[in-house]
């Protein structure tokens, strides 16, 4: 379980566009981002993985994050999240072009990055995963709305190829 929430990021990845969209972090959103980090850190059914190769933009990236937060020089981090979120868009991208013939799409989502320390543990956790987006009706205005859920389900969770 997180015990201290050290930094939080959120794009909207669209493919379609080829654009990422920052967002801010709301206390809604904060609350949901606590409360997945702590579904998945206790979960039984999600893999975590290790990377083979430590030279990935992404790993390269989350290195660097963790080293500037050590030498608590942390004004480049929301770049270099920006970067991993980057690299996501590039794959998706690639990932699209790759399906589209066959008349499908890849799935829409966010990009949820966040950064904790556990103290009992001493030691950092990053944690990287998209949500998928899906169509919902407001039920105020009973307009066609896109998010993601917020009960029910966890996120996919990045696997280590190719990042």
């Amino acid at each position: 379980m997180p015990e201290l929430v050290l930094f939080k990021n959120v794009h909207i990845v669209d493919y379609e566009e080829e654009r990422l969209i920052h967002k801010e972090i709301t206390d809604d959103l904060n609350g949901y981002i606590i409360r997945l980090a702590e579904a998945i850190t206790s979960s039984d059914r999600l893999q975590f993985f290790a990377t083979e190769d430590e030279t990935k933009q992404v790993i390269s990236n989350v290195k660097s994050i963790i080293k500037d937060i050590l030498n608590n020089t942390t004004e480049n981090i929301p770049t270099k999240m920006q970067s991993i979120a980057k690299r996501l868009l590039e794959k998706e991208i690639e990932a699209q072009k790759q399906v589209e013939r066959l008349n499908r799409k890849v799935k829409k989502g966010s990009l949820l990055q966040s950064i904790f320390y556990e103290e009992t543990k001493k030691e950092f956790n990053y944690l990287i995963t998209k949500t998928e987006h899906t169509k919902y009706m407001e039920e105020s205005k009973f307009s066609v709305q896109s998010g993601f859920k917020i009960d029910g389900q966890l996120p996919t969770t990045l696997k280590g190829s190719g990042l």
